[in-house]
């Protein structure tokens, strides 16, 4: 019997296909996509064991037409014990044509962009099929892929063969801090920021170090310095997973990791010229979903810094990448030294994202008394100058500073932040908010600065707490539905 894996979050994913399989008068053409690891094939499992009608759930793990005709009979056999030799195309979409006149089907295919490598007639037959009869069944076709640029270029890309068919997509991204949280209650919350900060909010990593059993520091040396680890040179094989010719985007991605944000500066550490970089980053920020850019609110659009949205391909390219001789020779206590050194520095700098999600979570909400509304958000710098987070409404901007550090912050601190806000364009009313893990010296607690709101590690950990219980409250009736414990 297959044992039946931990399964978190994706209740957005569920409810959706939920309601479309309830809802299904007419064919539906889903596409599921997402990078590697994410969880794809795991929520579509969830789905299918679920939903009772006819179905075939095939996984593409072969490489020639005459394996996909046998495979796609076997389970025609053993899902409805009908013997059907598949000669040609036609003979499987007829039969699946019959089958969804009257009644509800299901059909998935996981790791679609396989056949493109050696049978586009069965794409070009599943258009054909859809279009002139399979949409008005009552039939729900998923197909799903790990290579984001193949599943584009089939499903989603102007000139893709399947463009214009799908009636839905399913983009699966990474766990947010929120959703994550869910997966180590029993951590403290600053664990769950350096957990976070390292594994990021890819469900297969945060399993792996989630089963290891091992601390922190204990993981980073079994599952990512080990070359038998199970995370070692992830970050390298995902993007040849992706890419035929991978290391220019290696050398960007690592250029980055080293604080090399702007595009001149990009450009300057690889000696190449702006203009060559560019679809280089496009693509890893489109196209890959690795990376993402970002202009300074209230400062000089031409300014647009680049950063790697996925923690572990940043603490890797950070931490592993420069290293990758000596740990190959069995050699980790350098990284380990840089890690031990640097940890702190570089959950700091996660941290700003966690508080930005954080206040997403609490737009329109009161948090102490004072009411945090605001349509955009980001980060301000010039020259050598930056403010952590911005929130930015029409009449009144919210400057926040956010320290991981074991120091209490004091007025300094509130005395900096005010003095770089007054540099930036904003204009209206302006409130400062102050985040520290460790928290505050009483002297600034003790001046009740109006329109300044003080909050430490526990309390965000608190209020955090209060929001996801209001979710998984939500979320009862989905996870009840799908057996989901």
């Amino acid at each position: 019997m297959e044992k039946q894996k931990t399964f978190f979050d994706r209740f957005d994913e569920l409810d959706l296909l939920r309601d479309k399989f309830e809802n299904l008068r007419k064919g539906e053409f889903g596409v599921l996509y997402g990078r590697r690891r994410v969880g794809k094939s795991e929520l579509l499992r969830k789905f299918s064991r679920k939903v009772k009608c006819n179905k075939i759930f095939l996984t593409i793990t072969f490489q020639s037409k005459a394996e996909l005709k046998r495979a796609l009979s076997k389970k025609i056999e053993e899902c409805f014990g009908d013997i059907v030799k598949i000669s040609e195309w036609k003979d499987f979409f007829d039969y699946i044509a019959e089958k969804s006149k009257n009644e509800k089907f299901l059909f998935i295919l996981d790791e679609f962009q396989e056949i493109d490598k050696f049978s586009k007639d069965f794409i070009l037959s599943l258009k054909q099929y859809w279009e002139e009869s399979l949409i008005k069944n009552k039939i729900m076709i998923i197909i799903s892929g790990s290579s984001m640029s193949m599943m584009h270029r089939l499903a989603l890309a102007e000139k893709g063969p399947l463009y214009g068919n799908k009636t839905f997509t399913l983009p699966l991204k990474q766990f947010r801090y929120t959703d994550f949280r869910e997966m180590f209650k029993e951590h403290s919350e600053e664990e769950k920021v350096k957990i976070f900060s390292i594994y990021g909010g890819t469900p297969k990593y945060l399993t792996d170090f989630k089963e290891s059993g091992l601390t922190l520091h204990e993981s980073i040396k079994e599952l990512v310095l080990s070359d038998k680890g199970s995370l070692y040179d992830e970050p390298i094989n995902a993007l040849r997973f992706e890419l035929t010719n991978p290391e220019r985007y290696i050398s960007i991605l690592r250029s980055i990791s080293m604080g090399k944000e702007e595009l001149n500066k990009i450009s300057d550490s690889l000696e190449i010229k702006q203009n060559q970089i560019s679809p280089y980053l496009r693509n890893l920020s489109e196209l890959l979903d690795i990376i993402r850019p970002a202009n300074p609110l209230y400062g000089k659009k031409k300014k647009a810094r680049y950063k790697i949205k996925d923690n572990f391909f940043k603490f890797w390219y950070k931490f592993v990448y420069p290293f990758q001789e000596q740990i190959q020779s069995g050699i980790i206590e350098p990284p380990m030294n840089k890690i031990y050194k640097e940890l702190e520095d570089y959950c700091g700098r996660i941290f700003e994202d966690i508080v930005a999600e954080f206040f997403l979570l609490m737009r329109g909400k009161k948090i102490k008394n004072m009411e945090i509304n605001f349509d955009e958000y980001g980060q301000w710098w010039e020259n050598d100058e930056d403010i952590d987070l911005v929130l930015k409404s029409k009449r009144m901007t919210f400057f926040v500073e956010i320290k991981f550090t074991n120091k209490l912050v004091g007025s300094r601190v509130f005395e900096e932040l005010k003095d770089k806000s007054l540099k930036t364009s904003a204009s209206g009313t302006f409130k400062f908010i102050l985040i520290s893990k460790k928290g505050f010296e009483k002297e600034l607690i003790d001046r009740k600065i109006p329109n300044l709101l003080l909050l430490n590690l526990n309390e965000l950990s608190k209020i955090f707490d209060e929001e996801t219980k209001r979710e998984t409250e939500k979320q009862a009736e989905i996870k009840e539905w799908f057996g989901i414990k």
